[in-house]
């Protein structure tokens, strides 16, 4: 049967209710920030979140806003790459960068809330996926923007979709925001019990540096030049390659046995750090004779249980430490000389045993509840745009 309610919606393009412009800025923009009182607001993505941009954390010169593109209250933007189509609705004015695009409604025929949540639809999605162009970074041009189509509802029943989509979203919103604190909850109680099995009861423990523990080296890179140093004969472990239980993945990349000879042999059963750069402190250990790049050093232990070791290394509080002695750079950095000197307490081996046992199994646990948890929040966004495609299809 035909939908009797799609009968007085109008078909329309964006360009029929919207102003679509893309953004400008001067060259180079560095040279026109400014912490002046007279700056205005510059708007970039990190500004953005939820549904509003409310304030920015840079501004721009009076000079420098002359070449930038003015957007103001009630203007929506959405970002030409990288999360395009996303929609944000300013609540201040400012100006934007070619990397924005700002489309302002031209009459009073669409209701604002309605129009942010057509904006934010698959509805809308799917045809942005159609017509973006990029084959590793996808981009939208404002033409292709203007012939983005839709059907229009008289204004009385975009209000009315409106009113049920807030009272709707509302309630989803607030499940997800506990699912989301269950799923904290879960990463605490790991986290909490990790911290006092290594702090409380510990007086005949016995603290050691790294460096007595065993072995310990840096990996090293050989010459990419050199194509044969790489193979499929030993993993090449790279700090993308550590997972977040401290397990690794072994099969994205491999030296030859050519190559190894000018790589670092790490036996299993070691422990890795990142030890430079934004992931410095991720840690991890490794079942299977590897090698890895000069970001990492890792500790093959001679007598203590590696695994015990490893989650000695993960607690809060040893990352903390190791960040806090990190020089204040841009790239923060432990040397060997330094990562050797650190130092943890260790039981007797059967007690070192017992404890990985305890935690291994919290671990476990643990990951299957953030499995179910991350699932639910996956199911509820996807319930989103379930009612979302139905109040666009006149199906509410």
């Amino acid at each position: 049967m035909p939908n009797k309610t799609l009968e007085k919606w109008e078909e329309k393009t964006i360009n029929d209710v919207c102003i679509v412009e893309r953004g400008s800025s001067p060259r180079p923009i560095k040279d026109f920030i400014t912490t002046d009182n007279n700056g205005v607001n510059w708007i970039k993505i990190g500004d953005c979140s939820g549904k509003y941009v409310t304030n920015t954390a840079q501004k721009i010169t009076q000079e420098g806003a002359k070449k930038s593109r003015y957007v103001k209250v009630g203007d929506f933007i959405i970002s030409n790459s990288m999360s395009y189509g996303k929609p944000y609705i300013l609540k201040i004015d400012g100006y934007i960068h070619d990397g924005w695009f700002v489309l302002r409604l031209n009459n009073d025929l669409v209701n604002t809330d309605y129009f942010y949540y057509l904006l934010s639809s698959n509805y809308i999605r799917e045809q942005y996926d159609a017509l973006a162009t990029g084959a590793i970074v996808q981009n939208i041009s404002s033409d292709l923007i203007k012939k983005v189509t839709f059907k229009l509802p008289p204004l009385q029943e975009q209000q009315r979709i409106v009113k049920i989509l807030n009272e709707a979203f509302e309630n989803i919103e607030k499940a997800r925001q506990n699912v989301l604190q269950n799923l904290n909850n879960a990463k605490e109680l790991f986290e909490n019990t990790l911290e006092n099995l290594f702090t409380l009861n510990t007086e005949n423990w016995i603290e050691k540096k790294l460096s007595d523990l065993g072995d310990i080296c840096t990996g090293t890179t050989p010459k990419t030049s050199e194509k044969d140093n790489f193979g499929d004969f030993i993993p090449f472990i790279k700090p993308a390659d550590f997972n977040k239980d401290g397990s690794l993945v072994y099969d994205n990349e491999g030296l030859s046995e050519k190559g190894l000879k000018k790589a670092r042999f790490i036996p299993k059963n070691s422990v890795l750090m990142v030890c430079i750069g934004a992931t410095i402190t991720k840690t991890g250990y490794t079942i299977m004779d590897i090698t890895c790049n000069q970001q990492i050093n890792a500790l093959s232990p001679q007598k203590d249980n590696y695994k015990f070791i490893y989650y000695a290394m993960i607690k809060n509080s040893f990352k903390e430490f190791i960040l806090s002695g990190c020089p204040q750079t841009t790239l923060p950095i432990i040397n060997k000389t330094n990562w050797s000197a650190l130092t943890i307490k260790l039981p007797n081996i059967l007690e070192q045993q017992k404890i990985v046992a305890q935690l291994d199994e919290l671990q476990e646990q643990t990951k299957k509840l953030e499995q179910i948890y991350e699932q639910k929040v996956k199911d509820l966004d996807e319930l989103k745009q379930s009612i979302l495609q139905k109040a666009f299809n006149g199906e509410l």
